[in-house]
């Protein structure tokens, strides 16, 4: 508990800055307890009257409490000490309590009334944790910094930590003796209404009055409430501020912490970091713009997902289908679409969704309806497939079934025979005759062979699927006897598919058929049955539509030109892609090339692709960039980039310190693991040099993804103390020629061997990425002598750790020697490069710093300037600039 004398002085200063009423101040000097005056008695309690609000005049008997008090402690140790001030209990598990009142209770209450333990909010705890701070520099000092916060006029919630440091510094006063302590105790608490024996160092404490409250300036020579690196609290904060470390709590960002940060994924797009090395993580996936205020993506059209970490199923496969990643896709074996099981890890795996349509549908998105698919009833020479069953079976029980195409058999017992095989075949929907040669049994312990032959399914077949359950170790394999060669094509390739109903128009003198190698008349409806005379077909514009060869007897095939298709010729063939999804088919392999990458409808009328949104390019090949802000139709990147492809952008990258980093994406053709380098684009945002009223304010268009917002001027935090701008020497010995020098990427216009100091600063500030620098010779007028001259180049604009300077000294000449050039690092840049100083918000909308209060933009060396940074530490509030 806290003791009697800081009781006192507290109650002084609850009634002078008027929070006698409230139980914010006992929160905010962290004792963790309300006053017992202003908590509703326990039922059945003795009413207690209200604690009398002590007036300024009541620190006299403060100073003699204090006395006692400082008596009464002076055997405890200094850790004691300040927990007996404080309130903290010895404990550090223990939950703040209720202060029972110390009033003795009346004789009829047989039971003392308990304490309330109240469990303080993570956000009490945080205060509680830095006003333990503010506590460890001395009961008298803490005094101080209530009394000057109520000078200063601070806001009763905004707190006393943001005044600790600009009105006192030092050390603990419990440093001192303990008679030294006392004299300064009763120095600072002599009563307003006594004299005074010596200036006071903080404005007098004045009596409570009724009269409307008025600001009170400042002492001279004191700076005005300024934030604190470690012991801050901005008014604007939220919340979200771990006080004691300078960190924001999770999912929190901002030099306020009051900014929400969004989830993270892979990045669709963005520059390499090393040889063919990219899609790092990003917030929102490089996708989508982050809502800082709700900490959401809002997603480019077609990605989805908290972190537009997915490329969304076109159009849901349209309620047809079931949508999968391809990492999905490569496991699954439904010989319908996917035809190998496999395995896919590459960046896109759980990245990019496709459709797995559902029997009798077909098309990206799945909303085409399949037509009926058949042998060519005019060609001649092929043959059926056949399968064959092994089933070994050592007096086993149980039972298997086969699998064809998703569909799966009745249970078999190892007993069948094989007219059970052949019915429990062609009970399935997708099998429309086979003919079974077996022995019987099926099974047998030296192992049974079944023929299957498939009599009216054309083509090559998958091999049937077998479901074991069968006992003591009985196995059942499938293995291909004979290849089936007969075509298995829509309409037979004797009609036109009509991928709306799902149904074949047959060319003339076709009809449906049954699907055997010597066809009849069936119910297939594939027009795979022929009854009129063998030709090619033909249209209005002429055999095989004037678009291809007939191949003539026997098969009378048309072989279409380039461009061209179907089984007449009449339809026009869309461009291809590489597929942004499909079926893997080996390990890691996937993205084959097909009609419209796989992300758009073909117009068979036109041979035009139509992409589903974000997708381009004639072949729907291309990621789009993002529009952005711009209005224009057809722009990209809010009208402020340009549109660029991965492995574009890769040639561009640089290090964290600017550099380029001469890396590649893709240089190699057909590699699978960078198969999107020319297919995924995204922005490269131009550079603007004035946003403000600054003139030397500066930043990208960032934003990420679509450059639709604008970077702040970066500075030192103003804070800092003892760090310095990079130097670095130039030693040049020539007496001829000339040399440029090169600064992240930037390379400068030719510097003379005899440039004086005003030639070299104006030529190195002319590159973008200096923009200010000072200029010293050691020794004479000339950038270049025959014994050597070292040159000192202070970075004064560009702030922290730079890299070095790079130079190219093949033109320079020495007559008597060779010539040289050298640079060296004399210092490094300790100063901090954060965006607006980390004393300000940026206005992602103009580039802008909001600076916060008392803090204005400086110089780059902590005096008011034109950085537009926030690095200056005003003694007067700010005020806004147009």
């Amino acid at each position: 508990m806290a003791s009697d004398f800081e009781e006192g002085v507290l109650d002084d200063v609850d009634a002078i800055c008027g929070w006698g009423g409230a139980d914010f101040d006992d929160e905010l000097l962290g004792r963790g307890w309300r006053r017992a005056s202003h908590q509703a008695p326990a039922k059945g309690g003795i009413k207690r009257k209200p604690e009398k609000v002590l007036a300024s005049s009541s620190s006299g008997a403060a100073l003699g409490k204090a006395q006692q008090q400082q008596q009464e402690m002076t055997g405890l140790s200094p850790d004691k000490r300040l927990r007996a001030v404080d309130g903290i209990s010895e404990k550090k598990d223990r939950s703040p309590v209720l202060r029972k009142p110390k009033r003795r209770q009346p004789r009829e209450i047989k039971e003392p009334q308990q304490q309330i333990i109240a469990k303080p909010s993570p956000r009490t705890t945080s205060i509680l944790e830095e006003n333990a701070a503010i506590a460890a520099l001395g009961r008298q000092r803490r005094m101080k910094v209530v009394a000057a916060a109520m000078a200063a006029n601070v806001p009763r919630k905004q707190g006393i930590a943001s005044v600790v440091s600009a009105s006192f510094e030092g050390g603990s006063d419990d440093e001192h003796t303990d008679s030294d302590s006392q004299r300064r105790r009763s120095d600072d608490l002599v009563p307003s209404s006594a004299p005074q024996n010596q200036q006071a160092k903080l404005p007098r404490v004045i009596e409570p009055s009724t009269a409307p409250a008025r600001p009170i300036d400042p002492p001279k020579k004191v700076h005005p409430p300024l934030p604190l690196p470690l012991l801050s609290i901005n008014p604007n904060a939220g919340g979200n501020e771990t006080r004691l470390s300078g960190k924001d709590d999770t999912g929190f960002g901002g030099a306020t912490c009051a900014s929400r940060l969004c989830p993270m994924g892979a990045a669709w797009v963005d520059r390499a970091g090393g040889i063919d090395l990219a899609h790092q993580p990003a917030e929102c996936s490089a996708m989508g713009r982050c809502d800082r205020a709700t900490g959401t993506c809002t997603c480019e059209s077609g990605f989805e997902g908290l972190a537009c970490e997915r490329l969304a199923c076109p159009n849901a496969c349209s309620g047809n289908g079931r949508c999968l990643s391809m990492r999905d896709a490569a496991t699954l074996h439904d010989d319908r679409h996917f035809y190998a099981s496999t395995t896919y890890t590459l960046w896109d795996a759980d990245k990019i969704m496709g459709c797995q349509c559902d029997p009798g549908f077909t098309g990206m998105d799945c909303s085409m309806r399949m037509c009926p698919r058949g042998d060519d009833p005019l060609t001649t020479g092929q043959v059926n497939a056949v399968q064959t069953i092994t089933c070994t079976c050592n007096s086993c029980t149980g039972t298997f079934a086969l699998s064809f195409r998703g569909r799966v058999t009745a249970n078999l017992a190892s007993t069948a025979t094989s007219s059970d095989l052949e019915t429990a075949l062609e009970a399935l929907d997708n099998i429309y005759g086979v003919t079974v040669v077996a022995a019987a049994p099926l099974c047998s312990s030296g192992g049974a062979s079944t023929s299957i032959t498939f009599t009216n399914n054309p083509g090559n077949l998958p091999n049937l699927q077998v479901l074991n359950n069968l006992s003591n170790g009985g196995t059942v394999t499938v293995s291909t006897t004979t290849v089936g060669t007969r075509e298995n094509v829509y309409c037979s390739n004797r009609g036109i598919c009509d991928f709306s109903t799902g149904v074949c128009k047959c060319f003339a003198g076709v009809f449906s058929g049954d699907g055997a190698l010597a066809a009849s008349a069936g119910p297939r409806g594939d027009c795979g049955y022929q009854t009129g005379a063998s030709v090619c077909p033909s249209t209005t514009n002429g055999v095989c539509d004037g678009k291809g060869t007939c191949s003539g007897t026997p098969s009378f095939v048309c072989t279409c030109n380039a461009g061209f298709t179907g089984f007449d010729c009449s339809l026009r063939s869309c461009p291809k892609g590489a597929a942004w999804f499909d079926a893997p088919t080996a390990p890691n392999t996937a993205h084959a090339l097909t009609q419209c990458s796989g992300r758009g409808s073909c117009s068979t009328s036109t041979g035009v692709c139509t992409c589903l949104a974000p997708f381009t390019g004639a072949a729907c090949d291309l990621l789009k960039c993002p529009a952005g802000t711009s209005t224009v139709t057809g722009a990209s990147c809010s009208g402020r980039g340009t549109c660029k492809s991965m492995q574009q952008l890769s040639a561009e990258a640089t290090d964290p310190q600017g550099n380029p980093l001469g890396v590649t994406y893709g240089a190699t053709p057909n590699t699978l693991a960078t198969w999107d380098a020319l297919k995924i684009q995204g922005c490269d945002c131009e550079t603007n040099d004035y946003f403000g009223p600054y003139e030397n304010a500066f930043g990208d268009f960032t934003g990420g993804h679509d450059c639709y917002a604008r970077m702040c001027p970066r500075g030192a935090d103003p804070f800092e103390v003892g760090k310095v701008n990079e130097k670095q020497t130039l030693t040049c010995t020539a007496d001829g020629g000339q040399f440029t020098l090169t600064f992240r990427g930037e390379t400068t216009a030719v510097i003379p061997f005899n440039a004086g100091t005003a030639q070299v600063q104006s030529t190195l500030q002319a590159i973008d990425s200096v923009r200010t620098a000072t200029i010293t010779f050691d020794s004479g007028t000339t950038v270049c002598s025959t014994t050597g001259v070292v040159t000192t180049i202070e970075f004064t604009f560009m702030q922290g750790d730079v890299p070095p300077l790079g130079f190219d000294a093949s033109a320079l000449t020495l007559t008597s020697a060779t010539a040289s050039l050298a640079v060296a690092e004399l210092a490094k840049g300790s100063k901090a490069n954060i965006e607006c100083s980390a004393r300000g918000v940026c206005d992602r909308t103009t580039g802008s710093c909001a600076c916060f209060p008392y803090f204005l933009s400086s110089d780059g060396a902590g005096n008011l300037g034109r950085r537009g940074d926030c690095g200056y530490i005003s003694p007067y509030p700010s005020v806004t600039l147009s």
